[in-house]
Parts: structure tokens; C-alpha cells; sequence
């Protein structure tokens, strides 16, 4: 539910956590979410994205 008081960040970690999944990346535990030819994960304040591997991206 759209929360007015809420940042950015979190709306976008609350949408990974009711469709994406959860991983471990040394120590700690996230919730990733994959779109396309990228991986994204919040580390708070931040959104944060890799490229996965074996994906091209094209740039239009």
C-alpha cells in the first residue's frame, strides 16, 4: 500500500520485497529483484543495480 511519508527508497525496497527474492551476499541477506539485463537491490538510501551475467544491454 502507497505509504505518502514514505521515501523512495523505500517504496522501491518494498516492491522487491513482494515480487523479488531473497540472496545472500557475504554476511548479509537482501532482496534482489531482476528487470531485463539487471539485478537491483536498496542499500539504504541507495538503489543499487548490476548487469547480469551473460546479458547484453543495447543502448537505444
Amino acid at each position: 500500500m502507497w505509504n505518502a511519508s514514505a521515501t523512495v527508497s523505500d517504496t522501491v525496497a518494498e516492491i522487491f520485497e513482494d515480487h523479488g527474492y531473497r540472496g545472500r551476499w557475504r554476511r548479509h541477506v537482501r532482496t534482489y529483484l531482476e528487470l531485463g539485463a539487471w539485478r537491483y537491490w536498496v542499500i539504504e538510501p541507495v538503489i543499487n543495480r548490476e548487469q547480469l551475467p551473460g546479458e547484453e544491454v543495447v543502448r537505444i
